[in-house]
């Protein structure tokens, strides 16, 4: 990898939204393992940080971790479709667009933003 990169940050939850169960600990170490391998690298920037979002009407208490891929602009498609595929892995429903300006790539929960270019 040379740069320039697109930084993301990907929030995934420790709760299973079908289950109610918390993710055990191994399955974000596979998680983890596997982005590097497949992305050249990632970062844990902060773990169980607490965050809050709406149901409807109701706050919902959120926790998750933390983490930042970054990417050549050639990977950014390959990346938009693994956090996708994992936001089902982690129990989440599918996001319901990415935002397409430049720049950004949110695509829900697990949340992901993009910076560019860095490097």
């Amino acid at each position: 990898m040379s740069g320039p990169f697109v930084v993301f940050d990907v929030l995934i939850p420790r709760t299973d939204d079908r289950t109610g169960v918390v993710h055990p600990p191994s399955l974000f170490d596979r998680w983890t393992v596997e982005t590097a391998e497949r992305f050249g690298g990632v970062s844990l920037l902060a773990a169980d940080i607490l965050g809050f979002w709406f149901d409807s009407m109701d706050l919902v208490e959120d926790h998750s971790h933390w983490y930042r891929v970054a990417v050549e602009e050639a990977a950014v498609p390959g990346l938009r479709e693994y956090v996708k595929e994992t936001a089902v892995r982690f129990g989440r429903a599918l996001p319901v667009s990415p935002d397409e300006r430049p720049g950004r790539a949110g695509v829900g929960r697990p949340g992901v933003t993009a910076r560019q270019p860095c490097g």
